[in-house]
């Protein structure tokens, strides 16, 4: 199957970091004159230090846990399955495998609190739920990066859209962003550790498609 890639560069980890920020920056710009020209501003963000959202920020990340062992063992059953995962592990480690950990546990906290003001705290009220989870999949596979016009493109955006959905529902229910942020950088963390351990072992990622939430476009 030809690659579902336009470009896939080797990051270094200023590329890396510049790349993140100008991607939320520009997402911030667009949102934020959205907001403006459908409520007249952005959104209050919820944001509460309570114990319980904690909590459910550390849980949110063994629902991660379970969602990525269940999804990988079962696209692994079909052809088209683990065709998507092989490329999901060669975008994974091509991007982020040889960046240093500093590098990639910053990438996670960055991604942990700017995607979810973005996309949780602010476009979500605007949006809605279920637009918002699938512009948040959408936008982790731009079309100067990925073939739109590739069948796994949409696959691999598949695979985000109901973890943008889970996290989303938990902020509507909640009203707090620590909960969402918490389980974003820690999934994310521990997606870039499991990630980086494969590469140095030099081998090709089998665990299935890695962490959902925290690839900057």
């Amino acid at each position: 199957m030809d690659s579902p890639f336009r470009e896939l560069p080797a990051l270094t980890p200023a590329s890396a970091i510049a790349r993140q920020l100008g991607a939320y920056l520009a997402t911030a710009v667009l949102v934020a004159a959205l907001g403006a020209a459908l409520r007249g501003g952005l959104p209050p963000l919820g944001f509460a230090l309570r114990l319980t959202d904690f909590g459910l920020g550390v849980a949110g990340v063994a629902v991660y846990i379970a969602y990525n062992g269940l999804l990988g063992a079962v696209l692994r059953r079909s052809s088209w399955g683990s065709d998507m995962l092989r490329w999901l592990s060669q975008r994974n480690a091509t991007l982020f495998g040889k960046l240093p950990l500093w590098t990639l546990f910053l990438m996670a906290a960055v991604a942990g609190v700017g995607e979810e003001i973005i996309f949780r705290g602010w476009l979500q009220p605007i949006a809605g739920l279920w637009l918002t989870s699938a512009l948040f999949a959408a936008l982790h596979f731009l079309p100067t990066r990925y073939r739109w016009s590739h069948p796994v493109t949409w696959r691999m955006a598949a695979v985000y859209f109901p973890v943008g959905l889970a996290v989303g529902a938990l902020y509507q229910w909640r009203g707090n962003l620590l909960a969402p942020m918490l389980t974003h950088w820690l999934s994310d963390s521990l997606g870039l550790l499991t990630l980086t351990a494969a590469s140095r072992r030099s081998r090709p990622l089998q665990s299935g498609p890695q962490p959902p939430m925290n690839k900057p476009t």
